[in-house]
């Protein structure tokens, strides 16, 4: 009995921490949660994904993303543009030179599946990203990722 109860309170307990946040902000599904820890969190503009640069290797996406924002007042520290690079698993490539907004953009080698990668800095620089990395550090990134193309795949 002791144990069923313990159980049943890490679960309310658990499942009560994502509720703090509001799943879509201000109710709005174009902007979807994407992290939240210590009363800030992190929301994707999905009506921003746009395609940058398309080939059999891979896609290059931008997306706007809202960082800090109060879940108390739905405040928000700064909004910005990140890439993401999803490469073609079955395809290898090494590191390569496309031509995006006028701009010489070197595109990272593929890597090991279910991974992608992310750029702050539109394009010039690229972090790997584990998408099977659950972790905390890793999460808004992950999930930031995976928003982006489920609203890309969802687009007509």
């Amino acid at each position: 009995m002791k144990k069923l109860l313990l159980t049943l309170l890490l679960i309310l307990v658990f499942s009560s921490a994502n509720a703090e946040y509001q799943r879509f902000l201000d109710n709005n599904p174009n902007w979807p949660l994407i992290y939240g820890h210590m009363d800030s969190a992190s929301y994707l503009d999905a009506s921003s994904v746009v395609v940058k640069y398309y080939d059999n290797k891979g896609i290059v996406m931008a997306v706007n993303v809202m960082f800090g924002v109060n879940k108390n007042t739905t405040k928000y520290q700064k909004l910005a543009t990140k890439w993401i690079y999803v490469f073609n698993p079955s395809v290898k490539s090494w590191y390569r030179t496309v031509s995006i907004d006028n701009r010489i953009i070197t595109l990272p080698p593929s890597a090991q599946p279910q991974s992608a990668y992310l750029s702050h800095d539109n394009g010039t620089t690229w972090k790997l990203i584990d998408l099977t990395n659950t972790a905390g550090y890793n999460l808004g990134a992950k999930l930031m990722i995976e928003e982006s193309v489920e609203t890309l795949m969802n687009k007509k």
